[in-house]
């Protein structure tokens, strides 16, 4: 058995996990053996549900004592429990839809941080969701449109004629708080779609984040998943996010998904994942998650050897200004990676810093756009080193604007950041690291 990593050598994988790696590096990358038939797939990337508008509402610090709306929004911001009443929410629709509010910024929110940076990179990506025949559903649409992003309607036995929205409150600090159906349910939020309706399959990947739950029922989710893997080439990137937290209630607590949200070791190709999250999602193996618990790299080998049928072949550990790292399966590193090896098995072991950015302004769409590169690279088989660089710019590019939708990150900020030299120590300097970004610049320019 070997281990190193020379890019951040005090993350060391533990012998618990070195112990179990025979029995769980059992299965091969498939993706070229598999034999359901499908007509060539017209996109790269199909994201599944998750569309919604993000509405700005700028919330000033009030100093007087009246109850009025400005007032209640300010407490409910800082006290941040009180935005989980859904009367809150319903203050919200009512004194925008009586023009009380300011006039509202709109922008492309959730799933569309993906698409939009996807599109942007170069890949053909398509939305499998609901969009309704109201206003904010009418921008989404040109929105989508004029990014280069494909909208498929998912057909269902009833007709959805709002589009779903989330209000963002906004302080004098560039605070954020968030406050829509996603938070207070009924769930799920929309119908599922009709039997035949499979326009999921029109892609090679599918994109499946936390958000999907909340608004399609669990069990489908994952079948859409299964769907997609059993075709040639078909691939799953999964992203829970911070709906991971609802996912963590005991069962019985207004929750339902957590034997469902169970399922993802056998679905996902490509895992995507802070350590919060990642830990969420070890909660009912005990064992695993106490020798993940203190090192991220220890956590992304855990989640991907987690059980015997597992198919994942990345998992990535996102950890903000200290960059991220990813765990591949039967692949020996390259220069400036470490590796696994246990009877003949590779597990590869990359780390990458964070790139340094002029001003973070704002962090929303960061991890969105982090997974689009992801998608990018897993789809045009690039090496798992390459493609975290490249994640790592963009997410980075993404940070120096506000806002998310359209302002993720673009290819000249992401070039260079990609070209741009990191302040570091010579003689700790990692070649490797160099040498993944100089290839991804090479690539990129040659779109």
């Amino acid at each position: 058995t070997a281990f190193a990593t020379s890019a951040m050598p005090n993350l060391t994988l533990p012998a618990a996990l070195r112990t179990h790696a025979a029995v769980r590096c059992r299965r091969l990358r498939t993706r070229n053996l598999r034999c359901r038939a499908r007509a060539d797939p017209q996109y790269d990337v199909v994201s599944l549900g998750n569309l919604c508008v993000d509405a700005f509402l700028n919330v000033p610090e009030c100093a007087a004592a009246e109850p009025d709306t400005a007032n209640r929004l300010t407490f409910a911001m800082q006290s941040d429990v009180h935005l989980k009443d859904p009367s809150m929410l319903e203050l919200l629709v009512e004194k925008q839809a009586h023009g009380v509010l300011d006039p509202v910024p709109l922008e492309a929110g959730g799933h569309c941080n993906f698409l939009i940076a996807a599109s942007r990179l170069g890949l053909k990506v398509a939305a499998w969701g609901h969009i309704g025949a109201d206003s904010n559903g009418t921008f989404l649409s040109d929105v989508l449109t004029s990014e280069g992003v494909t909208h498929l309607p998912m057909e269902s036995g009833d007709d959805v004629d709002t589009t779903l929205t989330c209000y963002v409150l906004v302080d004098d600090k560039s605070e954020h708080r968030f406050c829509s159906r996603y938070d207070f349910g009924p769930w799920p939020l929309l119908p599922d779609p009709v039997e035949g309706d499979d326009k999921h399959t029109s892609g090679f990947g599918l994109c499946v984040n936390g958000f999907s739950f909340d608004e399609l029922e669990g069990e489908r989710v994952w079948k859409f998943a299964r769907d997609v893997r059993e075709t040639p080439d078909g691939f799953v990137l999964f992203d829970p996010g911070p709906r991971c937290k609802r996912f963590a209630l005991p069962a019985g607590e207004d929750n339902d998904e957590q034997h469902v949200l169970g399922s993802w070791p056998s679905c996902v190709d490509i895992l995507c994942v802070t350590r919060e999250e990642g830990l969420q999602l070890l909660r009912e193996r005990p064992s695993a998650r106490a020798v993940a618990s203190d090192d991220p790299l220890a956590l992304a080998a855990t989640l991907l050897l987690c059980e015997e049928d597992a198919v994942l072949q990345w998992v990535v550990v996102k950890l903000g200004d200290r960059g991220a790292v990813l765990v591949e399966r039967n692949s020996r590193g390259d220069a400036g990676s470490g590796y696994l090896v246990y009877n003949g098995v590779d597990v590869g072991v990359h780390v990458s810093p964070a790139v340094q950015v002029p001003e973070v302004v704002d962090t929303v769409g960061c991890g969105d756009s982090f997974a689009a590169a992801l998608a990018l690279g897993y789809r045009r088989g690039w090496a798992a080193d390459r493609a975290l660089a490249l994640a790592a710019a963009v997410g980075g590019a993404t940070a120096t604007r506000r806002g998310a939708g359209r302002n993720v990150a673009d290819m000249k900020t992401v070039c260079t950041l990609l070209t741009e030299p990191r302040d570091y120590d010579a003689e700790e300097s990692d070649p490797g690291e160099l040498g993944a970004k100089v290839w991804v610049l090479n690539e990129l320019s040659r779109q």
